[in-house]
C-alpha cells in the first residue's frame, strides 16, 4: 500500500494495481480525472497484462514496477516526475521507462523496487537483493 498527498494504491498478491482518492491529475492511472471513493482497478495503459510488484505515490503521480522490470508512471509531469517527457498529466497509465529486460544478460539483473516518490520528487530504484531484512 501507499499513500499520496489525496490519493492511494495497493498491489494485490496477484499483481493487480487498485487506486483510489484524488484523480484530478490522472494520479490513478484510470484514463480521468475523477475521484474514486473505492478502490478500482487500473487496467488503462498497459498495466492489464503486467503483474506488477510494487506501486508507490508521489504528490500528484503513482509509480509501479513489473516484474518484467518496467516501470509504468501517470499523473502531474511537473519537473519530469513521470521518467519522461515533460507533458504536464498523464491520464493512463503508460509505459515509461524499461529499467531492466531480457536483453540485459544471463544471468540478469537483481530484482529492484520502488524506493519512494514523496511530493514533488520522483522514486528511485533499490536492489532489493541489498537491503537488509
Amino acid at each position: 500500500v501507499s499513500a499520496g498527498e489525496l490519493h492511494s494504491a495497493v498491489v494485490t498478491s496477484d499483481g493487480d494495481v487498485y487506486s483510489w482518492g484524488d484523480g484530478f491529475c490522472g494520479q490513478l492511472g484510470l484514463g480521468d480525472k475523477r475521484p474514486q471513493l473505492l478502490p478500482c482497478q487500473v487496467t488503462k495503459g498497459g498495466l492489464e497484462d503486467e503483474c506488477v510488484l510494487s506501486v508507490t505515490c508521489g504528490n500528484r503521480h503513482t509509480l509501479c514496477i513489473t516484474e518484467e522490470g518496467e516501470i509504468f508512471s501517470f499523473g502531474l509531469g511537473h519537473f519530469g516526475v513521470l521518467g519522461r517527457s515533460f507533458t504536464p498529466f498523464e491520464y493512463d497509465a503508460d509505459a515509461a521507462i524499461v529499467a531492466m529486460g531480457p536483453d540485459l544478460g544471463d544471468p540478469p539483473p537483481p530484482p529492484v523496487d520502488i524506493a519512494d516518490a514523496v511530493n514533488n520528487d520522483n522514486a528511485a530504484p533499490v536492489n532489493l537483493d541489498e537491503i537488509p531484512r
